[in-house]
């Protein structure tokens, strides 16, 4: 478990003057940022955490809100994504009111209702609207309409409850939260008195798989014999998979939003390859899994040649039934066929050579062909004909 509190040990005051006429916008917004809250860099780093994965998320807030109470609001903000840390995949928007305004009221009066959580003996009004940029924005209001001015928040149990009710998917990151007064009309000023996050999350391991795509051939003392080398697996969705052959890095691939990566492999060459396959996720944990193979990308080969058994007739006619032989690789399985017709199978020696022996042939023009299966999965073929008197 990883945990990381930030806290505010003195006060800071943010003051404002805008006209006093109402306006349909937010001037500004002004905020104690912890960890990444929308592209920002604070001097306490953040490690981004799947909602799922978090175990605690707590705000402690102390503020002193004055001025025109009606021109302002105070809110918790955050922006969960798709990718850790990356603003450019927001998910959606999570916003709880700590002061709400009469005009704030009535924008969020006419959002869908997602019902009421009791938490810390405190009811929350929760509702679902979207935010300027169209992303749902899920709203968080006490239901007394009553400001929270000191107090804990328990920003965990908030989305645990919007991924309860099927609002958001666990697997989306929390980066970062921002806490400040959003500034619409009139004078005022906030001073934070004290200001703390408590954060805490498992630290899982990726689960990283590889795998041929295609084992085309036989699978000898455990490992696998193959003319193709595309690599597929799994890791975390949208992670980065180094993969390294025999300790060289071949390639780095990144997965897709199913957490699904392939490699070509066409930069390996034939021979044997123990291929690993590395992810590092945002908790420093490592995920790592293994294959290994024998390669050979060059297609099986195979000669065919009469050897004559009684001598050869007048005109290229043979007069006996003649011995086929050959060359192939080594301990192959070797299919004889006349025409259409199977003649049988024998397996070439160490050296690859082959010898199979015709017999009962019938008089007439034969079409002997024979093809061959190495150990990668390889087929070679070849053909020839005679006549037989």
């Amino acid at each position: 478990m990883t945990f990381q509190t930030a806290s505010v040990l003195s006060s800071i005051t943010a003051t404002w003057s805008f006209p006093t006429a109402a306006v349909a916008r937010i001037r500004s917004f002004l905020a104690v940022d912890y960890g990444n809250y929308s592209n920002t860099t604070t001097s306490k780093v953040v490690t981004s955490s799947r909602i799922n994965d978090i175990t605690t998320l707590v705000e402690g807030i102390n503020y002193t809100l004055t001025g025109n109470l009606q021109g302002c609001d105070v809110i918790t903000d955050m922006f969960l994504t798709r990718v850790a840390g990356d603003n450019s995949t927001n998910a959606a928007e999570v916003e709880i009111f700590l002061h709400t305004p009469s005009y704030s009221k009535a924008w969020i009066s006419s959002m869908k209702s997602l019902g009421t959580i009791t938490i810390y003996n405190i009811a929350w009004t929760v509702s679902q609207g979207t935010d300027a940029a169209g992303l749902p924005d899920y709203i968080f209001t006490p239901a007394n309409g009553a400001d929270l001015s000191s107090g804990a928040v328990n920003v965990k149990a908030m989305l645990q409850y919007l991924v309860a009710k099927g609002s958001l998917s666990g697997s989306l990151y929390f980066n970062g939260l921002a806490t400040g007064v959003e500034t619409a009309s009139g004078a005022g000023s906030w001073t934070i008195n004290n200001f703390g996050v408590t954060y805490a999350t498992t630290a899982p391991v990726p689960g990283v798989t590889v795998a041929l795509a295609n084992q085309t051939g036989q699978t000898i003392n455990g490992v696998g014999y193959t003319y193709d080398p595309h690599l597929t697996g799994k890791a975390d969705a949208n992670s980065t998979v180094t993969i390294y052959d025999n300790s060289a890095v071949v390639a780095t691939v990144t997965t897709n939003s199913s957490g699904a990566w392939t490699f070509d492999g066409s930069s390996l060459a034939n021979g044997y390859h123990s291929v690993t396959a590395i992810e590092k996720n945002n908790y420093g944990n490592t995920g790592t899994a293994s294959t290994a193979f024998q390669l050979r990308k060059t297609p099986n080969s195979i000669s065919e040649m009469i050897q004559y058994v009684n001598g050869q007739g007048a005109g290229g006619v043979y007069t006996a039934a003649p011995d086929i032989v050959g060359w192939t690789s080594p301990n192959a399985s070797v299919f004889v066929y006349d025409g259409n017709v199977s003649l049988g199978t024998v397996t070439s020696d160490a050296s690859g050579y082959y010898s199979y022996q015709t017999a009962n042939l019938a008089v007439g023009g034969h079409y002997i062909s024979v093809s061959s299966y190495n150990r990668f999965g390889s087929l070679a073929q070849n053909a020839l004909s005679f006549t037989f008197a």
